[in-house]
């Protein structure tokens, strides 16, 4: 035991060297004069804003400024007091206007433009992003900050865990040198995560609040910005999150109201068996979001993308409910669940969304690097694409279009109607399955797909034995997304052929767990006894296995944990005895013991 105490102490001490000598480097790297961190934008309000800067010594604040229309800078803002880290209001502007502005310290000139916020209900843009911390040089290095900025965003809502110590001096300059070309010309505005730390825990090193101007301030923020209600809760205050929302929800009159926090409402977490991650709702606040009608919650935290069908009173509701957005920095995630409109997995991080809110539209579309591109070769490409409308005489001129356009124009009209999640658009989106054109029958699946519709779920079956494997693949997505239980018995022997294209299998093992589960149990251990080898469809089977076994089940599940190597299958097999037997096993530490060190485990769940 002293040995490991001793083991322990000299740990300690090795890491605080090391952090040390972290400091030390980030100290002797750092600026002695000019700009440590440069000029950047906070808090515009239709008549100010804020500048915010840091130089290496204490310096008093002066930012020249004027329209962006004349010429030089004609009016001036200081503070006397000297300090490290610059907070300058300039007041007294025009609401919805363009402003140049110049910032020196020493020898060095910072200058840059702004625009205020709107004080009139407008159409207006902003950006959506989350959990950058991880990100390195790749956002610069891909050429995202010139592609988010090329669309014109009015400001940033940041999801959290902007760093990944908040208290950690050294570690904020990657992140203001990351986002310094978007920063210095719009603000953004931040839920505070986990990772920027307590500001009660770290009361000297409080930097999330000293680098930022929210407006109302912490833990609770929101302002109005053209047609937009944004209301932010930072970690921090996360259980006092409903009653603070259902009051700042009731103040508002604009038309669409978006809310940013930084754990998931809803979310299938990572690709784990023990589910640490997964968020399947949340109720008092989903009361609070219905009660005011909320349109969208971002969140991140979890690093994935994730989209949610609108969901109200805990069901989907795609004219009436909210939609959930995980964007989190990261791809991946867990399998399909019921609440899932998009999850994306064929691309690589960074990703980012933007938010286009019009007089009768608010439409998301969501951005990601193409896997195998980086640098000069970097290609960011749209995976996904989400349309809320308030007038049906949108979508219903859309479907119009599908009887006479061709060429652009249709491909234009499908996309639209799959964005708009317009079920009644399903029957004509399936016979344009049967095109000869390549490019309209994937544009019809992908429609298909986001749309979801059992309507159509009988005639997809068809499609799941199409040569096309994306074809293929979006018709048994839908069937996950959509499919009465009827038809749960035609699809049932599909699941064990192992001729199909694996994401096709994958999907219908879904459409079972959801739609048909006790026959989604059956096919599942059908599966698992068949001999299938490890990879991504027994994967999904012991998914669905383990959420739908029952009593009868348990020796099954025993025997994966006494015999099975896999981490994945182990730790499903754990979290499905937990259920079952209600005790509280932990599933990862299960998984990571060799099977006859399992023993133990075994017996908490057979005495």
């Amino acid at each position: 035991m002293a040995g490991l105490k001793i083991a322990r102490t000299c740990a300690a001490a090795l890491a605080a060297v090391a952090l040390a000598a972290l400091l030390a480097t980030a100290l002797a790297q750092a600026p002695t004069q000019g700009f440590y961190t440069a000029p950047y934008v906070q808090n515009a309000a239709p008549d100010g804003i804020t500048i915010m800067w840091e130089t290496p010594a204490p310096a008093a604040s002066a930012v020249a400024y004027g329209p962006a229309a004349g010429s030089g800078y004609p009016q001036t803002a200081t503070d006397a007091k000297q300090v490290k880290i610059h907070k300058v209001r300039i007041s007294g502007l025009k609401p919805d206007a363009a402003y140049r502005y110049r910032v020196r310290a020493g020898d060095a000139t910072h200058e840059a433009t702004f625009r205020t916020a709107p004080a009139r209900v407008r159409p207006i843009r902003f950006a959506v992003l989350g959990d950058t911390r991880f990100w390195g040089t790749k956002w610069e290095t891909s050429g995202f900050p010139r592609h988010m900025m090329a669309q014109k965003p009015e400001f940033t809502l940041h999801l959290g865990d902007l760093v990944s110590r908040g208290h950690q001096y050294e570690l904020w300059p990657d992140h203001f040198r990351r986002f310094a070309y978007s920063m210095k010309q719009i603000p953004m505005y931040v839920a505070r995560g986990n990772h920027e730390d307590s500001p009660t825990q770290y009361p000297d090193n409080n930097w999330f609040t000293w680098y930022h101007d929210l407006p109302g301030g912490e833990p609770f923020s929101s302002f109005d910005w053209g047609n937009v209600h944004v209301s932010i809760v930072s970690i921090v205050a996360e259980d006092k999150a409903p009653a603070w929302l259902d009051k700042d929800l009731a103040t508002t009159d604009r038309p669409w109201k978006i809310v940013g926090l930084h754990r998931p409402i809803y979310c299938t977490g990572y690709l784990k068996g023990y589910d640490k991650r997964k968020a399947s709702g949340n109720p008092e606040l989903e009361a609070v979001f219905d009660k005011h009608n909320v349109d969208m919650v971002a969140v991140g935290h979890t690093h994935i993308y994730e989209r949610s069908f609108a969901l109200r009173g805990g069901k989907r509701d795609d004219r009436n409910g909210t939609v959930y957005l995980v964007s989190a920095g990261g791809i991946g995630g867990q399998f399909a669940d019921w609440w899932d409109a998009r999850i994306a997995l064929d691309c690589d991080f960074p990703h980012y969304s933007m938010v286009e809110c019009t007089d009768s539209t608010m439409e998301i579309r969501s951005y990601a690097l193409q896997k195998g591109t980086v640098g000069d070769t970097a290609r960011i490409i749209e995976i996904d694409h989400c349309i809320r409308w308030r007038d049906e005489a949108l979508p219903k001129e859309r479907l119009a279009e599908l009887q006479t356009a061709t060429g652009p124009a249709l491909l234009s009209a499908v996309e639209a109607l799959g964005a708009m999640i317009y079920e009644p658009a399903a029957p004509q989106l399936v016979r344009l399955l049967a095109s000869k054109d390549t490019a309209v029958r994937h544009a019809a699946a992908l429609a298909l797909e986001r749309i979801g519709s059992a309507s159509v779920a009988a005639q997809l079956i068809a499609y799941l034995d199409d040569e096309d494997a994306e074809v293929a693949g979006r018709a048994a997505r839908t069937l996950e997304e959509a499919m009465p239980a009827e038809l749960a018995q035609r699809i049932a022997p599909m699941c064990l052929d192992q001729k199909r294209p694996p994401a096709v299998r994958v999907a219908l093992l879904g459409a079972l767990r959801f739609h048909a589960p006790a026959l989604g149990r059956q096919a599942a251990l059908a599966l698992l006894s068949s001999g299938e080898p490890d990879g991504i469809v027994r994967d999904r089977a012991v998914e669905v296995f383990k959420r739908t076994a029952t009593e009868e089940d348990m020796p099954v599940l025993l025997d994966m944990v006494r015999k099975e190597t896999r981490e994945y299958v182990v730790a499903s097999a754990a979290w499905g005895l937990n259920r079952l037997t209600g005790a509280d096993v932990d599933a990862e530490e299960v998984s990571e013991k060799k099977p006859d060190e399992r023993g133990e485990y075994i017996r908490a769940w057979t005495k």
